[in-house]
């Protein structure tokens, strides 16, 4: 649970730095929250006793991902934001069917790939509406994504 107390912080201190606008800081702390939820969830036994941090880990990279994702959007920096969703939605499906034994994990995996898949269309959507040229219209009020963790 270590893992996650330094999540919050790092996320946190991300989304401060998203919504001062030093956005090289923010993508700096966005990657290491993701890389930090990686890595625990690499060193989690996904089929063992402890189910319920394992899913908080898998929500809690699915909301790196996504801040990550708003950052490049709020950047117009569009290939990277539509890279970066498409690149762990697949990974999001495929760990979705490869934990076929315990449900629990399935369905945690499916839900997260589902936000990335409407995260992936809503910046779609706002870059047509845009066209490249400024930063898109979705973030005027500078929320990024603040899901309550139990």
């Amino acid at each position: 649970m270590a893992d996650l107390a330094l999540w919050k912080h790092i996320t946190q201190q991300a989304n401060i730095a998203f919504k001062s606008e030093i956005y090289a800081h923010a993508e700096v702390l966005y990657l290491d929250a993701i890389e930090l939820m990686k890595t625990a969830l690499s060193e989690t036994n996904l089929s063992g006793a402890e189910d319920e941090p394992s899913m908080l880990q898998i929500i809690c990279l699915s909301i790196s991902i996504q801040n990550l994702a708003d950052l490049y959007a709020r950047q117009t920096r569009w290939p990277r934001c539509f890279s970066t969703l498409e690149r762990y939605l697949s990974l999001y499906e495929e760990a979705a069917s490869d934990t076929h034994d315990d449900p629990n994990l399935s369905l945690a995996f499916l839900q997260e790939s589902c936000r990335l898949r409407r995260e992936l269309f809503r910046h779609r959507a706002c870059e047509k509406a845009q066209h490249g040229i400024s930063p898109c219209s979705c973030y005027q009020d500078s929320r990024m994504t603040e899901r309550t963790l139990h």
